[in-house]
Formats: structure tokens, C-alpha cells, sequence
């Protein structure tokens, strides 16, 4: 089963608040077994202001906003080098299930996400 821990979030969320200093994040985890990057306050300009980020698609999908695809990049590289997403391999019913789960978010549901200059 698919689980972080509150340590290895606070890794995590202190890891991309020094990657991305001119950003405002929202570093959770959500039912222990997942890790929710919502970027709430930034210098980029993403087409949107309230969205959920396809991790494995975000390249194809922002392809005409360069800025973007490297905020995303830096989200993914530093959620894998602090807490490596391994595969678990249980049966062939459900083939194979991450250590945890990774979501991406523009804003949240109540809160818009805001450019700054």
C-alpha cells in the first residue's frame, strides 16, 4: 500500500521552497499517501488559474510555455531525490503500485493561483 511520511513531506516541501524561492506552495500530504505540490503565487504565467497537472503528460500539454515546463521539472526532480518513487509489484491483478503518489495543482479549488511581478 502507498505511503510518505509527514517527515519525508517536510523534506520535500523545505527542498522545493529553496528551489523555487519567487513561489508561493502549498506542500501537503494527503490520506498517507500522497504528496499535493499546489503552486499558489508565482512569476509564471500558466494559462490557468486553477488546474491539476498531468506529471506524466505536463511536457505535450504546456509545450508553447517554456516557463512552465521548467517550474514543473524542478517539482518533479526534487520530489524524486528526496523520496525516491519506487514501483511495488503486489500480483498481476493490479500490476505495479508507487511508494506514493505525486499531484500537481495550479491554485486550489477555493484559492486561484496569483502571478506576481
Amino acid at each position: 500500500m502507498p505511503y510518505i511520511s509527514s517527515e519525508n513531506v517536510k523534506k520535500i516541501r523545505d527542498a522545493l521552497k529553496k528551489a523555487l524561492p519567487d513561489f508561493k506552495l502549498s506542500v501537503t500530504r494527503r490520506h498517507h499517501s500522497s504528496v499535493d505540490v499546489a503552486l499558489m503565487a508565482g512569476p509564471v504565467d500558466f494559462g490557468c488559474n486553477n488546474d491539476g497537472v498531468n506529471r506524466f503528460y505536463y511536457k505535450r500539454d504546456y509545450a508553447d510555455n517554456p516557463a512552465a515546463i521548467k517550474v514543473f521539472d524542478t517539482i518533479m526532480q526534487v520530489m524524486n531525490e528526496r523520496c525516491k518513487q519506487k514501483e511495488l509489484v503486489y500480483d498481476s491483478d493490479y500490476g505495479s503500485v508507487p511508494n506514493y503518489y505525486q499531484n500537481i495543482q495550479i491554485g486550489k479549488w477555493n484559492k486561484p493561483y496569483v502571478i506576481t511581478k
